[in-house]
């Protein structure tokens, strides 16, 4: 699955076009709910799904818009050891697993180093700290960072896997719940690439005291289930012959079903 053929976004216009119909939520507004300690929910839809939810869940929601875009660019490099012991872990569905990846938000050039952990089946506790630009040596003092917030781990860490991809945020009107929409996936590993058009992860992101979502519930009137996917550890096992990935085959079997369209626009 290294070479991913491009295709085109067939449903951009009618997304673009209810992207347009919202009301707008600037960072301003939403910063005192970060949601970094939340209840998350993951989706692969494909766009024309994509296009046929935000069309029913439009009325409950607001979009994020920085600097008059309503559809973000975002980089993201992870890190990992040299025996991808943090991929292992999340392999295996390891209890206590984690993630440490430098996150570029292209909008506004505001970067971060961040450790996202999983402490719970669908809880998640986010940590960062705000960097001058994207990591791509983790100093001594963002070693540290994430030494505490992983338990000592750190140490060996080093650049594994670059991801870019455009993000649509939706906020719900009590600013209890985001809906993250990532579109054009790119990833890169060690001089392999790979694309992944057409293919759409949703994120319902909701705090302790959210309530059932309209989101969920459009889920799963369209019999949409939720999936585990992981952007780093797809990316890991799109391009790396050379390590397991039985765990996700049910990830990666959707994602060559919307490349080849055999769902598409369902």
């Amino acid at each position: 699955m290294h070479d991913v053929a491009s295709a085109p976004l067939a449903h951009q216009a009618g997304i673009e076009a209810t992207l347009e119909s919202l009301a707008p939520v600037s960072l301003e507004q939403i910063d005192g709910a970060a949601l970094l300690d939340r209840r998350d929910t993951k989706f692969v839809l494909d766009e024309g799904q994509l296009e046929k939810a935000l069309r029913s869940v439009a009325p409950w929601y607001r979009v994020l818009e920085v600097n008059g875009t309503r559809i973000q660019g975002y980089r993201t490099l992870y890190f990992d050891s040299p025996d991808l012991a943090l991929y292992h872990a999340h392999h295996r569905r390891q209890p206590g697993r984690y993630k440490v990846r430098s996150r570029l938000y292209l909008e506004t050039g505001t970067a971060f180093l961040e450790v996202k952990r999983k402490v719970r089946a669908n809880r998640t506790v986010k940590s960062r700290t705000l960097t001058r630009e994207m990591v791509t040596v983790i100093s001594a003092g963002e070693r540290a960072f994430v030494a505490r917030e992983t338990e000592g781990a750190g140490s060996e860490l080093a650049p594994e896997l670059v991801n870019d991809f455009q993000r649509v945020t939706l906020v719900n009107y009590e600013n209890t719940e985001r809906v993250t929409l990532d579109m054009g996936l790119r990833v890169g590993c060690r001089g392999s690439n790979a694309e992944l058009p057409g293919v759409v992860i949703a994120e319902v992101k909701e705090s302790g005291a959210g309530r059932d979502s309209v989101f969920l519930r459009q889920m799963r009137a369209m019999n949409i289930h939720p999936s585990s996917f992981s952007k780093y550890c797809i990316g890991i096992a799109l391009l790396r012959d050379d390590v397991k990935h039985n765990e996700f085959k049910p990830e990666l079997r959707r994602i060559q079903s919307i490349l080849t369209g055999a769902n598409h626009g369902v």
